[in-house]
């Protein structure tokens, strides 16, 4: 049957406003009976429009929602529809516009970094040591000679029974996500991809003289890595074009963000974070120490803190360490940048007590390698 274009002088209006008010039916529905009893059909635009004005009976105060439904229709031609807010006085709809063939290209391009099977380190005690890197932060244009001068000096001066490798995260800067991490902003395939190379040639200077070494090696995923998983939960476009597998940890294990790895007593996360509002624990270390109640380290904040205390002749340590690169945090401003850089060496570990830790600065691998 043909479609006839407007409502008022369609030959079924009786029936289709009879079908509106009394049967519950609305415009689709409204036409696949029309077309099920080969009558005349309507525009769907048009009955939805006229129905909404004609047939649904209004209360005072009731929001009119006449072009809320071609207004949908019309945004999902723009791109993603992301919110819908209601009021008393009307609605919106807000739209991420849709991402462009050619960042889509650029974004499929990039592999996938092969995954070491994760396994349970063992836990041991006496000839135990533990490598400390904290924070990297690699992107583009930033200088990485230190990551060689770190692996060097593991390779020439660590040795024992059992070795375990820390990175505590946030090697990866990740700044081409950092308007995502706030919630806003557009995706540019070119500086993520740029981002993801800069790690990744950055993890192989620091795993260069590693890589025949039969150490215990994990990677904990920091705050800088998350932004990726952040702006594929702003934007569902990205979900399956940006993921974290594009970061090559090489032969390390790998750690989600804010997992707590327990190595040989001590746990390990990138910051640990009071429960009831997931903000990193801050002030003194001793403090932080007293309320996590267990040897610790983390990353995350620039510079170093370390307490130990004694608990029933028990030793405990805490380690705060979140900086280890040669650039300057430029919003820290020319007075912020003299904190503590380097990698840390935690000797005899016994189920979580280190009698002899070693903090190594990234001046003294300098003068020993550069």
């Amino acid at each position: 049957m043909p479609k006839i274009t407007g409502v008022a002088d369609h030959p079924n209006k009786d029936l289709m406003e009879d079908l509106w008010r009394n049967q519950g039916m609305r415009a689709k529905k409204i036409i696949t009976y029309l077309e099920e009893h080969n009558l005349p059909t309507v525009s769907y635009k048009a009955l939805g429009k006229y129905g909404q004005r004609n047939w649904t009976e209004k209360k005072e105060g009731d929001l009119d929602l006449t072009d809320l439904d071609i207004k949908l229709q019309e945004a999902e031609d723009l791109g993603i529809i992301t919110r819908i807010s209601l009021s008393k006085t009307g609605y919106s709809i807000s739209v991420t516009p849709k991402l462009p063939d050619e960042q889509v290209e650029i974004l499929q391009s990039i592999p996938k970094a092969p995954r070491k099977p994760s396994k349970k380190s063992k836990s041991s005690s006496g000839n135990v040591t533990h490598v400390i890197i904290p924070d990297t932060q690699v992107e583009p244009g930033r200088p990485i000679d230190h990551l060689w001068w770190a692996s060097a000096y593991i390779n020439d001066h660590v040795d024992n029974d059992v070795v375990r490798l820390i990175h505590l995260g946030d090697h990866w800067n990740m700044g081409s996500l950092s308007s995502y991490d706030r919630g806003k902003g557009y995706m540019e395939g070119r500086r993520y991809l740029a981002d993801i190379n800069s790690g990744n040639e950055g993890f192989k200077a620091l795993n260069c003289e590693l890589v025949d070494k039969k150490f215990d090696k994990h990677f904990l995923f920091g705050n800088h890595e998350n932004r990726i998983n952040k702006a594929v939960e702003n934007d569902i476009q990205l979900d399956g074009l940006l993921t974290t597998e594009h970061c090559d940890t090489m032969d390390w294990q790998r750690h989600n963000f804010l997992d707590i790895v327990d190595l040989d007593g001590i746990a390990y996360s990138h910051y640990f974070y009071n429960p009831t509002t997931s903000k990193p624990y801050g002030g003194e270390i001793e403090g932080r120490l007293k309320t996590i109640g267990r040897s610790f380290v983390m990353g995350h904040q620039q510079g170093l803190k370390f307490a130990a205390r004694y608990i029933q002749e028990k030793q405990q340590i805490g380690i705060a360490a979140g900086s280890f690169y040669e650039h300057q945090e430029h919003y820290m401003g020319p007075q912020g940048t003299g904190y503590w850089r380097g990698i840390i060496v935690l000797h005899d570990i016994d189920n979580g007590s280190c009698e002899n830790p070693q903090f190594i600065s990234i001046e003294k691998l300098k003068r020993m390698y550069a």
